[in-house]
């Protein structure tokens, strides 16, 4: 088989493709979708070369490279593919079959980048820290959040640097410090949608410095 690109991932309808690790999801529940090595290969080329029609022979060498295969495993894969994407043949939304030509791949693909990229995308959306986040509480807004989960462990370091080292180059005419007291921080925007992190962060601070 020629070389895929092997960090790609695709969208469509209800599926999720990962050529990578050459495994068909569903794209709501996560749950991988029983294929054969083949049929998942064969459907990466279909998915690749969307709105192309594939010849018959194409597809052979393409996915059966260098084994001598007759046509019927074609057919017989493509069928395979249809019911596992539940496809009906009289109204394909999917894979088409052109008469004396191939197969077209007709559903709309959205290549979204690699796997782990959504990883790190889905990680930042939906992340729910027990310290800064109330059970029933929602993102308003998703970029306001991620620009928090950034600053937040920079003014933690910034406070424990403050505290572990502000003792060694104090006067010697202060007495050590032994205790810190951490005040709510207060949301200067004008909507105050955020108001409940600063209650949360000094919470925090409190803990990690206890």
């Amino acid at each position: 088989m020629q070389e895929l690109s092997e960090s790609k991932v695709y969208e469509f309808e209800e599926f999720r493709l990962d050529a990578k690790s050459h495994r068909l999801f569903r794209r709501e529940s996560g749950e991988l979708v029983p294929l054969t090595p083949k049929a998942v290969e064969l459907l990466l080329v279909l998915v690749q070369s969307k709105g192309r029609i594939l010849t018959k022979d194409e597809l052979l060498d393409t996915v059966w490279d260098e084994t001598i295969v007759e046509e019927s495993n074609l057919s017989q894969t493509i069928f395979v593919l249809r019911k596992t994407l539940g496809e009906n043949t009289k109204e394909p939304r999917f894979i088409l079959t052109v008469p004396n030509r191939g197969y077209q791949f007709i559903a709309a693909v959205r290549e979204i980048g690699t796997e782990d990229k959504i990883l790190e995308e889905e990680f930042l959306t939906d992340f729910q820290s027990p310290e800064v986040r109330s059970p029933n509480s929602k993102i308003q807004n998703p970029k306001s959040f991620r620009l928090t989960l950034l600053i937040v462990p920079a003014v933690l370091l910034l406070a424990f640097g403050i505290y572990k080292f502000y003792p060694a180059a104090k006067p010697a005419t202060i007495r050590e410090i032994r205790s810190i007291a951490v005040l709510p921080f207060e949301d200067l925007s004008a909507a105050q949608a955020d108001k409940y992190l600063g209650v949360s962060l000094a919470e925090a601070l409190a803990n990690k410095f206890s």
